[in-house]
């Protein structure tokens, strides 16, 4: 049979057979694998419109194999779809969206969509951020970028484990990856050559990556492959990230047994990528080479049997001495990004209504994920979206949704919910941790619970500044010039932008450092209400605005100010790492580009739009606003351009 040709498929619409109205129109192909072909695609479905990969298996696999293709497609469905069954699910595995068989040539091929990851400018895959760290830095990962990844690999195992798969191909290139320093998440995909215990492995079939892949896959011994054969693969994982080279030299499996059964391992000293920071530290290295040893062990019972007992001993080895551990973009990457050429102009931008606005739905607080999921306080509870709609988020009976105030992410995967007396730690796993702060009314929360973190209250009519660290409340700091504080964001790991209205009746905005129990009033044109601020901590960048089109850009030179055309009442805001400024209002969104002579402009408008935008997420190539009635707004750049600037995704 003459083989598939992508491009001959682009355009072509297959029909969703579980999801009603649901279709996929075929765009363009992402890559080519031994099993199938991964497009871009268009979801069109009731709900709204979104972006997706459809994976179709080759037709001459389904030829020679027969029944197992099949067998393929329905294992990876099984693994992703139980792991969507909780809300919010794991960020750390794709997500399953549908399924079905589609006709080519007289042939039934299987097909299978999942979320698509929006990689960024450092690349799409945990090999392509390690290649791109290597030759923009230097080095390999940092220990702080390291923990966060090999945790973040260590939850998704865990989740993928506790369903009954194993996953048996975990490489850096099965790994997807989006956001940026803070907002960084690495996704676990490629589920082809997972296993059920219900299910029958695929005979004689070679089964992994000779380099990632444990003995135990193709040479049963003394046990077949489990939740301890992923171990393995997440230690060859560790020390690619750490180092930028593969930890067993095989190109096939003969030769990965013979590494694997060898006394000797590679320690990470003898890499020329490994970052200065690790390198002079003897003992963490000594300590590191012992634990990927023993994960690599050719006998499975000898390993840790849980992929968090590794990340875990990993990631007490790499932790820096007194240091919290908080996913911060080292100097060196943010440098490097900063060098990057300027991004190309919002011009000729693709908008998609992923979500219509809802009449009954009103949301008054967003946290987004770094996959541009998020999570949001309505008056209806607590509620999570998914990419493609928004569906209730259980808080259990730990916590009323009916006290909820507001929602901020801490770490990936994890937000603090803050109202009536309490703050809740929240997650898939549901209220975490509880942190009384009795007779508060908690508005806003911005920070890191692992090392600063502060909260707004309105107490009595005066609005204070409640500090968390080390889990312990500090004495609150009164607001007493605000009457109102409408938002908080942090720009430099102690100090916030906080925003509102003062007593005098004009709109302010603050520059809050509450360690020193300071605030710091900046310039800003005539306003009645600062309605919104968000940053880039990274780079020590904000902005915020108000009524009367009043717009102002914090940087380390300093602060500017603008007034929008027409004076319109601006409700949201957004800067990404490149510092291109967002701004909405009801029905328009603007944007200003990087640059000191930049003006704002409208790039986006819809009068049948009422609600303002409350929301908005910005990433290099993309940005999502969110209404007040729950319509999710999408922009992306054509792909030529995004490629073409460096985001490979």
């Amino acid at each position: 049979m003459r083989p598939l040709d992508p491009a001959s498929l682009r355009g072509m619409v297959v029909e969703s057979e579980l999801q009603p109205g649901a279709t996929y129109r075929l765009d363009r192909a992402l890559g080519e694998g031994g099993m199938g072909i991964a497009f871009f695609a268009v979801r069109d479905a009731p709900e709204g419109v979104s972006p997706v990969v459809l994976k179709i298996v080759r037709p001459e696999i389904v030829m020679s194999a027969g029944g197992t293709a099949d067998k393929l497609v329905k294992k990876e469905v099984v693994s992703l779809s139980r792991l969507n069954e909780r809300v919010p699910p794991t960020p750390f595995v794709v997500r399953f969206i549908d399924t079905g068989m589609i006709g080519i040539s007289g042939v039934k091929l299987p097909w299978i969509a999942v979320e698509h990851v929006h990689g960024g400018i450092e690349g799409t895959t945990l090999e392509g951020r390690v290649q791109y760290s290597v030759e923009h830095t230097g080095f390999a990962f940092d220990p702080v970028r390291a923990t966060h990844a090999l945790r973040s690999l260590g939850a998704g195992l865990s989740a993928i484990h506790e369903v009954g798969v194993v996953h048996r191909d975990l490489t850096p290139g099965n790994v997807l990856c989006c956001g940026f320093g803070e907002l960084e998440i690495f996704k676990i995909s490629d589920f082809g050559l997972a296993r059920m215990s219900s299910l029958d492995t695929f005979g004689s079939v070679i089964l992994g990556t000779p380099a990632y892949a444990a003995p135990e896959q193709n040479f049963v011994e003394k046990m077949d492959a489990g939740p301890y054969s992923d171990v393995f693969s997440l230690a060859c994982v560790a020390y690619f990230v750490l180092t930028g080279e593969a930890y067993f030299d095989a190109a096939n499996v003969p030769q990965a047994l013979v590494a694997v059964k060898a006394a000797a391992r590679k320690s990470v000293t003898q890499a020329r990528w490994l970052c200065p920071e690790l390198r002079s530290e003897a003992d963490c290295c000594r300590e590191i080479d012992q634990i990927l040893a023993r994960a690599t062990a050719s006998d499975p019972a000898v390993r840790p049997q849980h992929a968090q007992e590794l990340t875990s001993a990993l990631a007490r080895a790499l932790r820096p001495r007194g240091e919290a551990e908080v996913a911060r973009a080292s100097r060196r990457l943010v440098e490097s990004v900063l060098s990057l050429p300027s991004p190309v102009e919002v011009r000729g931008w693709q908008w998609t209504l992923r979500h219509p606005p809802e009449q009954d739905l009103a949301l008054h607080g967003l946290a987004w994920e770094g996959d541009a999921h998020c999570i949001a306080a309505s008056t209806g509870g607590l509620l999570y979206w998914t990419g493609t709609k928004w569906t209730a988020a259980p808080t259990g009976a730990l916590l009323s949704q009916s006290r909820i105030r507001c929602v901020h992410r801490v770490r990936a995967g994890t937000w603090v919910l803050g109202g009536e007396g309490i703050i809740a730690v929240y997650s898939s796993a549901g209220v975490e941790e509880l942190i009384p702060c009795p007779g508060l009314d908690l508005h806003h929360a911005s920070g890191h619970l692992e090392d600063l973190l502060v909260a707004v209250s309105d107490r009595g009519g005066m609005p204070e500044v409640h500090i968390l660290s080390g889990r312990r409340w500090h004495a609150p700091m009164a607001l007493a010039e605000f009457a109102v504080v409408s938002s908080v964001a942090r720009i430099t790991p102690t100090s916030w932008l906080i925003a509102g209205r003062r007593r005098d009746g004009a709109g302010g905005l603050a520059l809050c450092r509450p360690l020193e129990r300071a605030l710091d009033w900046l310039a800003i044109p005539p306003t009645r209400a600062v309605l919104s601020s968000a940053s880039q901590p990274e780079r020590a960048l904000g902005v915020a605005v108000g009524t009367h089109g009043v717009a102002v850009s914090v940087h380390p030179g300093g602060v500017t100010s603008s007034v929008l055309d027409g004076q319109p009442n601006l409700s949201s805001c957004a800067v990404d790492i490149l510092d291109r400024e967002w701004a909405g209002g009801a029905g328009r969104l603007w944007v200003k580009e990087p640059g000191p002579t930049a003006r704002w402009r409208v790039v986006w408008e819809d009068s049948s739009f009422v609600a303002p935008f409350v929301s908005v997420m910005a990433d290099v190539g993309m940005v999502l606003a969110v209404t007040a009635d729950g319509g999710v707004l999408e922009g992306r750049a054509p792909w030529s351009v995004v490629s073409g600037a460096g985001a490979r995704g």
